[in-house]
């Protein structure tokens, strides 16, 4: 399996945090779907649109934020559910603008479904999931 290009990665961060556009100070490289334990074998889990330069460590900075509140991760597109495509999941950064990966770019996107609070919604992976539902409140659950 390729390993990602850290330069290119940082590069494509601006030398920024991608969540808080923070400093690079003690800076990681996350997976956004989390590599399972004893590793996995999906070719694009170290693939740049599956990946996130943040600040901090697992338990410090944005990084630690991602790990320490998942439910909000998950809805910011920090994490992805099994199932999810990262090239087509977007997530938001802290001012709530939303980012699409593709490649080694990072395009900018509206929010997703025009809402205006970003933490209110759930990203759009919805490549790979089947059936959606719509629930009265014009929301879609997968």
């Amino acid at each position: 399996m390729k390993e990602f290009n850290r330069d290119a990665l940082i590069e494509r961060a601006e030398n920024r945090c991608e969540v808080c556009y923070g400093g690079l100070g003690v800076m990681s490289v996350h997976h956004r779907r989390p590599r399972a334990m004893g590793g996995t074998k999906v070719a694009w889990i170290n693939q740049p649109p599956n990946l996130l330069v943040i600040c901090g460590t697992g338990t410090s900075g944005c990084h630690g934020l991602i790990e320490s509140y998942r439910a909000r991760s998950y809805e910011h597109g920090w994490l992805l559910h099994y199932g999810w495509l990262a090239e087509f999941t977007p997530f938001a950064d802290l001012s709530g603008n939303w980012w699409l990966l593709v490649g080694n770019k990072k395009l900018t996107i509206t929010t997703p479904f025009d809402s205006p609070n970003p933490s209110s919604i759930q990203p759009v992976g919805s490549v790979g999931l089947t059936n959606p539902k719509k629930k009265e409140n014009d929301e879609f659950i997968y």
